[in-house]
């Protein structure tokens, strides 16, 4: 009896043990963030002037890195913040491959984004042929050690965590710069991070608006509002802290508010202290976080048509029968007016970049190679573009995807000039002059970016 004992105790504890080892052990959220200065050692040009033939004479502030990093269930999400006015598309592939080889992340999981501060520097990207003033190899390795180091630091931080997101409005912050009456997606997105313990402990804000407030003719190197929203948003978390700013669908909006002050510099701070006050509001009210954030990305690879001289040819034509039409018209004087410069100021700016087309070493038949990428997290969605698409291209994204909390991010992973909608192309301006591709390659990155998203969510 004792012996039957003996043999039912063992043949117990075997199934139990095996019970034990068979139950799935449940996966929680890890985070962390870090931040590197990647300002340049030499005086350099300053990236959003390109009008601008003198180098930099100082540094205002340092420009940086952020780097958060998000790891559930084995898979883990890196998201780039530089202080830059754009990256190149070489520049950011470069930056996956190297996070690629040494961590073993595939690349479609890396982002890379710019703030797209114009008193950043340029220089460190070379597939724009005479766009830059000049390349400096040495700036863009240096650049990518820097970042590679603030990924290094941002893993090795990792921690448990929980993680919200939450829409918020921010009317009042930016306006359509293209057209006054022109539609503005209001909507801010924010991702918080908190500890362990409940505490905040890093995010992002996603909005849009062009960091172009600071006073270009003094020629100092600046990271413009975003980095001062980002290091006020540092002093709320804490010393250590890393929040990102991650630049919105921003073609056609500016800021709304950066002129308050004795000086310009004192302006840009009390427009960024005021953003980061506002969503440090909005974090009080945020519900607490989940520990299981699914996460999973999704990047391809497009080829699209550039644009040919033949089609501004065809635009410069009709040019005096449209003004006529709009002299002739029902509209003010001041809408005729604002039309007719419309008309014109994209004829200069196709002028200005066609011939830098021509020297770009991307563009090969009429046709250059860019990226679209869709990322999961959590229950939300973030569509990355790779250039300056206008506030329709965000409300349309978010009419699509519906009713998930979206986040549209321009500026991202590489740079083909503004996105443009078919009724902006048409009736010209700035941004409908300032861009490498035609108004389908807008449409097609939205197709494409929302037919990987929803590939996202039914998994």
């Amino acid at each position: 009896m004792n012996i039957i004992k003996v043999i039912l105790t063992a043949v117990i504890g075997v199934l139990v043990y095996a019970t034990i080892s068979v139950t799935p052990v449940r996966a929680e959220l890890r985070a962390g963030a870090a931040k590197a200065v990647i300002t340049p050692d030499n005086p350099v040009y300053l990236g959003g002037y390109y009008y601008i033939n003198t180098r930099s004479k100082g540094v205002h502030d340092d420009i940086y890195t952020r780097v958060l990093t998000l790891n559930n269930d084995g898979e883990s999400i890196v998201l780039i913040e530089v202080e830059l006015v754009i990256v190149g598309g070489y520049f950011a592939r470069e930056i996956r491959q190297m996070v690629n080889k040494e961590f073993g992340i595939p690349q479609e999981n890396v982002l890379v984004n710019a703030i797209h501060t114009h008193t950043g520097p340029e220089g460190y990207y070379e597939e724009f042929g005479k766009y830059p003033k000049e390349y400096d190899p040495e700036m863009k390795k240096t650049m990518q050690k820097r970042i590679l180091n603030a990924v290094r630091a941002a893993i090795a931080n990792q921690q448990p965590a929980t993680a919200v997101v939450k829409e918020v409005e921010l009317k009042g912050f930016f306006s359509n710069r293209h057209n006054p009456d022109g539609p503005v997606d209001y909507r801010g997105i924010i991702l918080l991070v908190r500890d362990a313990d409940g505490k905040p402990l890093t995010g992002y804000l996603n909005m849009p608006a062009h960091a172009t407030s600071a006073p270009a003719e003094q020629l100092l190197i600046s990271s413009g509002w975003p980095g001062f929203f980002a290091e006020a948003m540092q002093n709320k978390i804490g010393p250590d802290a890393t929040f990102l700013f991650l630049q919105g669908a921003a073609g056609n909006i500016s800021p709304r508010g950066t002129g308050g002050g004795e000086t310009p510099w004192d302006g840009i701070k009390i427009y960024g202290d005021k953003l980061a006050d506002t969503v440090w509001n909005y974090i009080q009210d945020m519900p607490a976080g989940a520990s299981q954030f699914p996460l999973a990305a999704r990047m391809e690879t497009l080829i699209v048509k550039v644009r040919k001289g033949s089609s501004v040819r065809k635009f410069a034509k009709a040019i005096p029968e449209r003004i006529r039409q709009i002299k002739e018209s029902d509209l003010t004087k001041d809408e005729k007016d604002r039309r007719i410069n419309w008309l014109t100021e994209r004829m200069g700016i196709e002028n200005f970049m066609q011939p830098m087309i021509k020297t770009m070493s991307r563009v090969h038949k009429g046709r250059t190679r860019t990226y679209a990428q869709a990322m999961q997290l959590g229950d939300t969605l973030l569509v990355a573009f790779p250039g300056e698409p206008l506030s329709q291209v965000s409300i349309e994204m978010r009419r699509r995807l519906a009713p998930r909390v979206v986040s549209v991010l321009g500026y991202s992973n590489d740079h083909l000039g503004y996105l443009t909608t078919q009724e902006v192309y048409e009736e010209g301006g700035y941004e409908a002059g300032m861009g490498i591709c035609y108004p389908e390659t807008t449409y097609e990155l939205m197709d494409v970016t929302e037919k990987m998203a929803r590939e996202l969510i039914a998994e």
